[in-house]
């Protein structure tokens, strides 16, 4: 039987795994708060806070029961600057307050080019073929009937997956015996997935 939010509160293994990536967030955020949210090559990292959908820059940091290790793993840490109202200003400083969330626009200029839309109204979907065409399911391996056409694809989860060489396909266990061949066609009308590796 499933635990309660309240009972789980109160299981200590529960806690000692919620402790740790906590912990693990909080060290995360240090290191790229203090390279202003930016990687070798000038990758922006966004950050959100643990429990809302707010940009970390739009969190009251103190006084915040998810955040109470913040201040000792900032002192603990050799990477400068040091402090934490060193970290708050990197936090809510221009290279950081990049979101476009109600409570940053009273924050920053809402032209500036380091603005990001935090909102997302779109997601990306996997597109599916449901029905199979031809008599074709998943797990079925394809070929095209061109004889110069070497390619080989999977059919998983109603979408084809192409073996990126031969390497991948008899890894996957192909067996030539078992590819069925299609023409392009029918090939194309299935929507692609991730390539098998």
């Amino acid at each position: 039987m499933p635990y309660t939010k309240e009972e789980l509160s109160k299981v200590g293994f529960y806690n000692a795994f919620i402790d740790k990536l906590r912990s693990t967030y909080i060290s995360e955020l240090i290191v790229r708060a203090k390279a202003k949210f930016r990687d070798e090559n000038n990758v922006f990292y966004s950050f959100e806070d643990i429990d809302s959908t707010l940009g970390i820059e739009d969190v009251q940091l103190t006084n915040n029961s998810n955040y109470t290790t913040l201040e000792t793993e900032l002192n603990r840490t050799e990477i400068e600057p040091l402090g934490y109202q060193a970290f708050q200003d990197l936090i809510y400083g221009e290279s950081a307050s990049v979101q476009s969330t109600p409570m940053n626009k009273t924050k920053k200029d809402e032209s500036s080019d380091n603005l990001i839309n935090r909102f997302i109204t779109e997601l990306s979907m996997d597109e599916i073929l449901d029905p199979l065409p031809d008599n074709l399911q998943n797990g079925d391996m394809l070929t095209t009937d061109d004889p110069m056409d070497t390619r080989k694809w999977l059919i998983d989860g109603n979408q084809k997956r192409i073996y990126s060489d031969l390497q991948s396909f008899y890894a996957a266990e192909g067996d030539w015996t078992k590819v069925k061949t299609r023409s392009e066609e029918i090939i194309n009308s299935i929507p692609d997935g991730e390539p098998v590796e």
